[in-house]
């Protein structure tokens, strides 16, 4: 019982969001600069870590969209230091750099 419910809690804790900085322009790749930057904040809200340079990660191109994630690793970070320092969190962000309106390739080549 102890194991269904640490296994409930840690997928609990896991999320993504994504942040629509443009309207859709059609296929988007991630930033070879920002993929998986990792960000600690204080109450969700002040960031503590380094920002993102929205302007540089495209290559002077507006970026489509950012997503941040809590994975497996970022849930257990995030659920000890909860107990030290209750207003600390961690997420991974990946900035979306837009490819143009064209369609990936479906199926086998």
């Amino acid at each position: 019982m102890n194991r269904l419910a640490l296994c409930a809690l840690l997928l609990a804790s896991c999320y993504r969001t994504r942040f629509e900085l443009q309207p859709p322009v059609g296929y988007a790749t991630p930033s070879p600069l920002y993929t998986d930057h990792f960000h600690v904040s204080l109450i969700n809200i002040i960031e503590v870590s380094a920002p993102v340079d929205l302007a540089a990660a495209c290559g002077g191109v507006p970026p489509a969209a950012i997503d941040e994630d809590v994975g497996i690793l970022g849930a257990l970070v995030n659920i000890v230091t909860s107990y030290v320092l209750p207003v600390l969190h961690v997420h991974n962000a990946t900035v979306l750099c837009p490819v143009g309106n064209v369609p990936p390739p479906m199926g086998p080549s």
